[in-house]
């Protein structure tokens, strides 16, 4: 069952390409096995249809790239090689974990713009995981912030970049730097930071993950943790001070994928053998149509890459749901 899914309804774009691609094999042959592993054609038909794919994302030099080794392309030719790998099989989703971390911003562009092209002529629905919001604007439909295994506020790229609500997304987008539009008179300023540290799993207390962090922290926030509330056109935030200043209660739950309550844990062990249950990623819930695009964004460790594996059926979340074209796609613990 899951062979069925992984790669051919569901593909994984990895943020490494170095690393997920053999450094020994062609990348010809590294296409191709994709294709092996889902479809059973001639070994001619399935060159043609690898150079076909590498022409996707390389127009002009298909076939040289094909006998090619990976250390003999520059990054951004070993992501698109990684996205030849992802669209081979013709999947609904595709979930990109960082793919623009290790470019440069032109090659960065680049990739955008191929991700673009590509989910309109293969009608892909596709998750782009980033900690750098700055890349979304034109791109992404909606946004998923994420803070430590919980969903911050989500909805529309315009409102969450242009209006954001939550203490955690407004600190988030205010430690990113301006872009310089001249180097005359331009006096040097310092990044605004996220006072304080990421919680720790392992010992999580009552109250709102982000409490000890915000700067509009209530007493309430140390008590229990806000559940969603609705601010219109599907822009959900999970904050008390939100609720209260808009006299708002907690949101009630044709998408292409969605993904209902996903609980994920970690068995830790420690010295003397004791299990103890570490959750990653608790209580996040959306929905993503076709041929759009949702980003999860956040810091490391906030859980984007943990719900990236579930969505792709490479870890088993502990309680949850997650449907494909509204079957579903998961089996919890």
């Amino acid at each position: 069952m899951l062979q069925r899914i992984r790669g051919a309804r569901i593909a994984v774009i990895f943020q490494e390409p170095s690393l997920a691609l053999h450094p020994m094999i062609r990348i010809g042959e590294q296409v191709k096995d994709v294709l092996a592993a889902h479809e059973s054609s001639s070994r001619s038909a399935m060159r043609q249809k690898t150079l076909q794919l590498l022409g996707e994302v390389f127009p002009m030099d298909a076939g040289h790239i094909a006998e090619s080794y990976p250390h003999q392309l520059s990054g951004g030719q070993q992501q698109r090689v990684l996205i030849a790998q992802a669209i081979a099989c013709g999947p609904s989703l595709v979930v990109a974990d960082e793919p623009t971390a290790s470019l440069d911003p032109s090659t960065q562009q680049e990739i955008l713009s191929l991700f673009r092209k590509l989910r309109e002529k293969f009608r892909l629905s596709l998750i782009l995981i980033t900690h750098n919001p700055a890349l979304l604007a034109g791109f992404a439909d909606r946004v998923l912030v994420m803070y430590a295994g919980r969903a911050a506020e989500a909805g529309p790229v315009e409102k969450v970049l242009g209006s954001p609500q939550h203490p955690y997304t407004r600190a988030l987008l205010q430690s990113m730097p301006s872009e310089i539009e001249g180097h005359v008179n331009q006096r040097k300023s310092k990044l605004a930071v996220i006072a304080g540290e990421a919680p720790n799993f392992e010992m999580l207390a009552n109250g709102c993950r982000f409490e000890a962090r915000c700067a509009d922290r209530m007493e309430l926030c140390t008590k229990r943790e806000p559940a969603a509330v609705n601010l219109g056109e599907s822009h959900a935030v999970s904050c008390f001070q939100v609720r209260r200043v808009n006299g708002l209660e907690p949101r009630q739950s044709g998408a292409a994928s969605d993904c209902r309550q996903s609980r994920e844990g970690y068995g830790r062990r420690a010295v003397r053998g004791t299990k103890r249950e570490v959750m990653a990623l608790q209580g996040v819930s959306f929905a993503i149509r076709p041929e759009s695009t949702l980003a999860l964004v956040g810091e490391s460790g906030s859980g984007k890459s943990t719900l990236a594996f579930c969505l792709a059926c490479l870890e088993r979340p502990t309680s949850g749901r997650i449907n494909l074209s509204g079957r579903r796609n998961n089996r919890a613990r």
